[in-house]
């Protein structure tokens, strides 16, 4: 084998190492970011449930009944389910930028928003939360479901702004 071929095929070789290098280290990237979201998006979860877990009031509020809420439970049950509606956004969203994987809803414990016309005071509470979540969400939320299905007007909810 000649001069020429051996530098080439080195040249080759070393082409086809850093090729391999490059792939290995966007893996490790790939594998660092979707650590850090399942983390940050745990630690987000972790803490919404722990303040709802330190407020009495808003405790006693999910106990009850849609029809004995007054406007200030309906307000503050509404405020809640956006936090963990965003929350849910945001796993969309990076399941969406494929930084998560599809499976990241179920994973994560956000598929319940698949389910929340089922349950007349989550349904009621909607319209409050849909103004404050984006329209990938709203859609992700409300596909293949009807919103209005469930009749919310005999309950104490505030207009939507």
């Amino acid at each position: 084998m000649s001069g020429k071929a051996i530098r080439e095929t080195l040249g080759f070789l070393a082409v086809v190492a850093s090729m391999i290098f490059v792939g290995w280290e966007i893996r490790q990237n790939t594998v660092a970011a979707r650590s850090a979201a399942y983390q940050a998006i745990g630690i987000a979860t972790a803490s919404a449930f722990d303040n709802m877990a330190h407020d009495r009031q808003f405790l006693i509020s999910t106990r009850k009944e849609a029809a004995a809420m007054d406007t200030s439970d309906w307000l503050q049950y509404g405020n809640k389910m956006t936090t963990f509606a965003r929350l849910g956004e945001t796993v969309l969203l990076q399941v969406e930028q494929g930084l998560l994987p599809p499976d990241a809803m179920e994973r994560l414990g956000y598929l319940g928003w698949e389910t929340i016309f089922d349950d007349p005071k989550d349904a009621c509470v909607w319209p409050l939360i849909r103004t404050g979540v984006s329209a990938a969400f709203r859609q992700f939320v409300e596909e293949g479901r009807d919103p209005n299905a469930i009749d919310c007007s005999g309950f104490a909810i505030p207009p939507v702004l």
